[in-house]
């Protein structure tokens, strides 16, 4: 009923306090890119689609667009940032819609949702796009507490705890990351003495971390003691499932604290066949990482490969039918005559104030919001 008669909806405070925010959280986002050099773009949302189904499965498609059936929606701004990239743009970011057919009718899941996507050149470690991630949302979430907790109140949130407490970073040995810019990439990290080696990246941005491999470790330590029977061990190379990450979260708010985590180096097959394979120590995962609040994923992010050849055997070992004359005129055609090296991430506007405000359901997050079942009002 509510949704039926929107409108009547909004004129309720705690309506009216959620979009309030969610308007303030876009400004922080892009005031806090523009003032760290980065550069506002808008990329069209209409585009090809890919004839390969493995690539674009879930991509929404166009029956008629002047008489071209080859059509669809945009699932993904990062594609079209990373071009402008290639034009000498090194640090571009874009809030806009995308689409997912496969999205479902799950209290997490839209068919259209706001993407807020950044990418930018790196020099040495994705790690940098990564700092640049964190120190966005400590911003939005600092200046959302600060100057706008009577709103929060209204919008009913329960409390939020985004950093690790300092006392907890030395009581548990947790290691500080410096700034990677100035560090080669080739240095072995130092150990951390916490069991799981978490991790933040500064004194003042203290987002924790945490290693796909640790994240795999503290489930199965807890489940061989708790769950055993109803959940068998994992492997470091097993997908975690809506059950997983929620067990993790109620882990990771016992030991460290906090209820924002990032899981960093991913499983390769669980990635994108674009996203960069990992080196050495870290063969079989991608350089990859996942943003979680209150268990619930807010941000993807990732490396991508930006050598042709690579592109091409990483599609060939998922089994993707791909050539040179395939990626002609595509986001990929960069790639073939020398790319700058680049990461990002994207975030899912809807989904992250659902999980800042604690609203239960993704469609309170949205003005007008669309899923299989509701194209109206």
């Amino acid at each position: 009923f509510r949704l039926d008669n929107r409108w009547l909806d909004l004129r309720s405070p705690p309506a009216s306090a959620i979009f309030r925010i969610r308007s303030f959280i876009c400004h922080y986002f892009r005031s806090y890119l523009i003032d760290n050099e980065f550069i506002e773009v808008h990329t069209p949302k209409l585009c090809a689609v890919a004839t390969n189904e493995q690539i674009h499965s879930s991509q929404f498609r166009l029956k008629d667009y002047f008489g071209n059936t080859g059509v669809g929606l945009a699932e993904s701004l990062r594609a079209n940032l990373s071009m402008a990239i290639q034009g000498d743009l090194p640090r571009v970011f874009e809030i806009g819609p995308v689409f997912k057919n496969d999205a479902g009718t799950t209290h997490q899941h839209l068919a259209e949702f706001e993407s807020m996507a950044v990418e930018m050149v790196v020099n040495e470690h994705y790690f940098e796009a990564l700092n640049v991630f964190e120190g966005l949302m400590v911003t939005i979430l600092t200046r959302l507490n600060r100057e706008h907790a009577s709103l929060l109140h209204h919008a009913g949130q329960n409390s939020l705890q985004h950093e690790v407490q300092l006392d907890l970073i030395v009581s548990l040995g947790l290691k500080v990351e410096e700034c990677l810019n100035d560090v080669h990439h080739s240095a072995p990290p130092p150990r951390a003495s916490d069991i799981f080696r978490a991790s933040v990246q500064s004194g003042s941005i203290r987002i924790l971390r945490l290693s796909y491999i640790s994240c795999i470790q503290m489930l199965n330590t807890y489940y061989h003691g708790n769950d055993l029977g109803k959940h068998p061990p994992k492997s470091v190379h097993d997908d975690l499932s809506t059950v997983d990450t929620q067990c993790l979260a109620k882990l990771v708010k016992m030991r460290y604290g906090v209820d924002v985590f990032t899981v960093v180096g991913q499983p390769l097959q669980t990635q994108p066949y674009c996203a960069m394979p990992g080196a050495g120590l870290n063969v079989g995962f991608a350089n990859a990482f996942t943003v979680y609040v209150r268990g619930l994923e807010v941000a993807t992010g990732c490396q991508r490969i930006y050598a042709l050849d690579m592109l091409l055997s990483q599609a060939t070992e998922r089994g993707m039918n791909l050539s040179l004359d395939s990626l002609a005129n595509t986001t990929f055609a960069p790639l073939g005559h020398g790319a700058w090296p680049t990461a990002g991430f994207s975030i899912g506007l809807e989904r992250l104030l659902m999980c800042i405000l604690d609203l239960g359901n993704i469609r309170s997050a949205s003005m007008f919001p669309r899923d299989a079942h509701r194209i109206t009002p």
